[in-house]
C-alpha cells in the first residue's frame, strides 16, 4: 500500500469500458492503493471523456484524484492500421492525476 510515486496505464482503461465497464473502478481503487498521497497517475488513452467518465470527483465525495488533460497526440491519416473509418486522425490523449495527500484536521 502506498509504495509508488507514478503509476502509468496505457488502454488499460480503454480496454475494461470496451468490455461491461464493471471492473473499471475496482482497477481505479487499486491504483489509489498502491500510490503514495502526492504521487501521480499518467494514464494514456484514446478517450476524450477519461476525465468526466472515470477521474471525475464521485457523488460519493470521492476526490483523491484531481486530473488533467496534459497532452494530446495523433496519427497522421495514412498511417498503417492507424486511422478511423472516416479517415479522420486518430488522437490518443495524456492525463495526469495527482493523489491528493490526507486533509490534516
Amino acid at each position: 500500500d502506498a509504495d509508488f510515486d507514478v503509476a502509468v496505464e496505457k488502454g488499460m482503461f480503454d480496454a475494461l469500458y470496451a468490455g461491461s465497464g464493471e471492473r473499471v473502478q475496482t482497477a481505479l481503487n487499486e491504483v489509489l492503493r498502491v500510490l503514495r498521497p502526492g504521487g501521480r497517475l499518467i494514464s494514456v488513452s484514446f478517450g476524450a471523456d477519461r476525465i468526466s467518465r472515470l477521474f471525475a470527483p464521485l457523488a460519493d465525495g470521492n476526490d483523491k484524484l484531481s486530473c488533467h488533460t496534459a497532452g494530446e497526440m495523433s496519427y497522421p491519416k495514412g498511417a498503417v492500421n492507424t486511422t478511423l473509418e472516416s479517415g479522420e486522425d486518430k488522437a490518443i490523449y495524456v492525463y495526469s492525476c495527482d493523489h491528493a495527500a490526507p486533509t490534516v484536521a
